[in-house]
């Protein structure tokens, strides 16, 4: 055989396809609760997948591929081999080094290896490992059986959480939020809380869990431990700086026609129905706008934090304060929030067996709404200009006649922005007469006061009155 004729074939081989087969599977825990999240990747190569909500994977692997590695935070990485086979089930086991931790529940604290209740647990390194704008953001893909689903793009905007899927049809299916255990309900304003102030975060998922908590734990129960200064030296103080900046792109939208085929494309239509062509001219005598450029764009968020924590020489004061602030644009025009939070724990060991502390936070938030939707954008033509020629808003579509609504108008003209304050505090008293005995009374203000402003200008063209509208709205509530 010549060499021309070997390279031939070699090239031959080289050009038929790898072999490839779809292995499928399910990730669990020991109780058999799907792990949301979980990474699934070929051992010894790049290609990988993670695991749906309802912890099942599909993954395309070369012919030849062996075995998967199979991993999850706080569980033990495992590989299982896949040699002949077409599915896999798979059961991750808890580390042995987390069963010593201690955890939150309802009525105290317990070690891991203690606990009989079905809870999942978020650490403040987990928190800290992606940074977030609210602290239920954080439990996206940590936490088994718990489904976390951003509501909005807006800044600022919630999360829908359902532990171990939904019971109702028509009422809430959200869990109570409990803060340094303070119950605030399932609506509490999670923008109150700065993520980088947590501690730790508990889910209680089962009945023995939730049980001192009645009705109102139905649909889980999210207990928040913000920081404290008992895990510093003695009589020295830490001060800990964070700063970060990102920024957040617009989307990539589907392509459109541009332009000259939108003009060519109208024409043509007019023409097979019978009626005049409504742009007779050249492309270069019609405006061209892309609406969706002109009110989306990037957007950058800022955050900066700063805390202090520490304890007296001899440990009976401790103490944590912290500052926050959180700036983020929204993508689309007059959208954004602002936030500026203090907090402040203390605990003072009065003697052997009485305890005293005091937990503060305030936050002031400032959060332009938006009055433009984003969906419209895309489906405005080019030809539509924003001004007339007088130079007041257009309001009327070029090509049929109908009114059109110019989102350009209440970008420029119109206001609503909300401003939120919130006081929320624990004052406690704690009286151990006994080992494993502890009596604790707590007084928990929550105060809140929030005003609204909303502006909608005349000189919009949609509006059939040519009177402004402004309305200030004002709430405010005390609850203990």
């Amino acid at each position: 055989m010549s060499e021309i004729e070997k390279l031939n074939q070699l090239s031959n081989i080289a050009d038929q396809p790898i072999l490839e087969r779809i292995i499928t599977g399910t990730i669990v825990d020991e109780e058999g609760e799907p792990l949301i999240g979980a990474t699934v990747q070929v051992v010894g190569t790049s290609i990988g997948t993670t695991t749906d909500l309802d912890g099942t994977f599909s993954l395309e692997v070369p012919d030849d591929a062996k075995s998967l590695n199979i991993s999850y935070t706080g569980y033990e990485s495992t590989v299982v081999g896949i040699e002949g086979l077409s599915t896999v089930q798979v059961t991750l086991a808890t580390m042995v080094s987390q069963l010593d931790e201690v955890v939150i529940v309802g009525y105290g604290k317990l070690k891991k290896s203690d606990l009989t209740g079905s809870v999942s647990s978020v650490s403040a390194e987990d928190v800290a490992a992606v940074p977030v704008s609210r602290i239920d953001q954080a439990l996206q893909g940590r936490a088994a059986g718990v489904q976390v689903t951003q509501t909005s793009g807006a800044p600022g905007a919630g999360t829908s959480i359902r532990v171990r899927g939904g019971n109702s049809i028509t009422g809430s299916n959200e869990p109570l939020w409990v803060i340094d255990g303070i119950i605030v309900g399932t609506n509490f304003n999670l923008n109150n809380i700065n993520a980088n102030d947590v501690e730790s975060i508990e889910i209680l998922k089962d009945a023995s869990s939730i049980a001192i908590y009645g009705s109102r734990g139905a649909n889980g129960v999210v207990l928040v431990t913000t920081k404290s200064g008992t895990r510093v030296g003695a009589g020295k103080p830490q001060v800990n700086i964070g700063l970060y900046a990102s920024t957040q792109m617009v989307p990539e939208r589907p392509a459109y026609l541009n332009q000259a085929q939108q003009i060519d494309y109208t024409n043509q239509d007019a023409i097979l129905r019978g009626v005049a062509a409504p742009f007779p001219g050249n492309p270069s005598d019609y405006p061209d706008n892309d609406y969706f450029d002109l009110l989306l764009n990037p957007s950058p968020i800022y955050n900066a934090d700063i805390s202090i924590a520490g304890s007296s020489e001899n440990g009976n004061v401790n103490y944590y304060n912290s500052l926050n602030f959180f700036d983020q644009d929204g993508l689309i025009e007059n959208s954004g929030i602002q936030k500026y939070i203090f907090r402040s724990n203390l605990d003072f060991k009065l003697s052997d067996k009485l305890n005293a502390g005091l937990r503060m936070n305030y936050s002031r938030i400032k959060q332009d709404n938006g009055v433009v939707g984003y969906s419209g954008l895309l489906g405005i033509l080019p030809t539509q200009p924003i001004f007339n020629d007088d130079g007041s808003f257009n309001g009327v579509n070029e090509v049929v006649g109908n009114p059109f609504n110019n989102p350009v108008a209440p970008s420029q003209l119109d206001i609503d922005e909300t401003t939120i304050g919130n006081l929320l505090g624990t004052v406690y008293l704690e009286y151990s007469p006994i080992d494993n005995l502890i009596i604790r009374s707590t007084f928990n203000p929550d105060i809140t006061s929030l005003k609204r402003n909303e502006f909608t200008s005349s000189q919009r063209p949609d509006l059939p009155t040519t009177d402004s509208n402004a309305k200030i709205s004002t709430i405010s509530s005390f609850g203990w």
